[in-house]
């Protein structure tokens, strides 16, 4: 329980703006009716396939997934692209986090994607580019965290913490992505090594550049 209330108090500015898209959705669902894209992926969920005309399977498999579970009325419908779209706010959020931005950035950062039409439009409707949005901010969360992209990670993180996801890496037996030119395996790549001092000597350089 303790780790729960921990969690939500480090998240609670994402989890509110999360709240505030998810009553934003919810308060306007039934307001018109289905858009005609919408009839297209609930007719496809019904005759699942590998692949249609026009359109990859996704969309069709959480559709039916969706509506297995919570019916095909109109509220029904639009709550599943708005929470995808809740989800792409959430990760937009913790990619902020991850890059160590502050209060400040995270409801810049947030209210931005709340308050486009953009995003508000997309999370309406039920059509692929709501799940462009979640697999595209996915992406990017992937190579922040340096999950098969460690060079791109590297100003993000600490060197211990580098080091730290190498031997799991090593774990895993996947090892063999940290082998060097000469042939051995380094738990930090050579050419940083002397990133060990880097976070003391760019201190000074990322307070004055990161917003608080």
């Amino acid at each position: 329980m303790e780790k729960i209330k921990s969690w939500i108090r480090e998240y609670r500015i994402i989890l509110l703006f999360a709240l505030a898209k998810l009553m934003a959705h919810i308060l306007t669902a039934t307001n018109y009716g289905f858009q005609r894209d919408a009839y297209l992926y609930m007719a496809q969920a019904k005759h699942l396939d590998w692949g249609y005309f026009s359109t990859p399977p996704l969309v069709a498999f959480v559709t039916r997934l969706h509506t297995t579970l919570r019916g095909d009325s109109l509220l029904a419908v639009r709550l599943l692209p708005a929470l995808t779209g809740i989800a792409s706010l959430f990760m937009a959020g913790w990619l902020i986090k991850q890059l160590r931005g502050g209060v400040l950035a995270q409801v810049i950062g947030l209210t931005a994607i709340l308050l486009s039409p953009a995003f508000l439009r997309t999370a309406s409707l039920l059509q692929p580019v709501v799940f462009n949005h979640l697999f595209w901010l996915l992406s990017a969360l992937v190579i922040s965290n340096g999950i098969y992209a460690l060079p791109l990670s590297l100003p993000i993180y600490k060197p211990d913490r580098l080091v730290e996801y190498g031997k799991k890496q090593a774990e895993l037996g996947l090892d063999v992505m940290f082998m060097w030119e000469d042939g051995k395996i380094h738990e930090l790549p050579q050419d940083f090594a002397d990133m060990v001092g880097w976070d003391r000597r760019s201190g000074p350089f990322m307070k004055a550049w990161t917003i608080p």
